[in-house]
């Protein structure tokens, strides 16, 4: 069997298509691939002078291709949330969450990302003080399952 075309129906809204995106990026390999075809890596990393060099590095590499990059579309950043009514609460409930990390995705090499814990307030500063330190247009919160009841 060969494949001779692929078709998507209906058509997508965006042009040339939808904002493509690197998973999880931790290299400046993977940002610098993402470059080429204007993809967007998300960054999960604690480490904002990464974040920042990763955008730095990646508007140089876009250039070369032609691409030129809006600051803030570099990449997206976010980590894990959890947000509950108080701090203490939300560090209650990533217990669960790090057994399941130091157990599962650990042991694979996929280290712990970048947490944001807390009460919305202490969310929104922390929010507040990446954008402030790295210029970020879009956030990925990884929310984990089964901590929330479906209310």
């Amino acid at each position: 069997m060969r494949v001779e075309e692929i078709g998507i129906k209906p058509r997508p809204y965006q042009r040339p298509h939808p904002q493509l995106y690197g998973d999880f990026t931790a290299s400046m390999t993977t940002a610098k691939f993402w470059a080429c075809y204007v993809g967007r890596p998300i960054v999960l990393a604690e480490d904002l002078y990464l974040c920042w060099t990763i955008c730095s590095v990646y508007c140089d590499k876009a250039a070369t291709h032609g691409h030129d990059i809006a600051p803030g579309d570099e990449a997206g950043w976010g980590g894990l949330m959890i947000c509950a009514e108080t701090d203490a609460e939300a560090q209650a409930q990533f217990a669960d969450v790090k057994w399941f990390w130091d157990n599962w995705p650990e042991q694979f090499g996929q280290g712990m990302p970048k947490l944001v814990v807390g009460s919305p307030d202490t969310l929104c500063q922390e929010i507040e003080a990446v954008a402030n330190a790295v210029p970020i247009n879009e956030c990925f919160l990884l929310i984990p399952q089964g901590l929330h009841t479906r209310d």
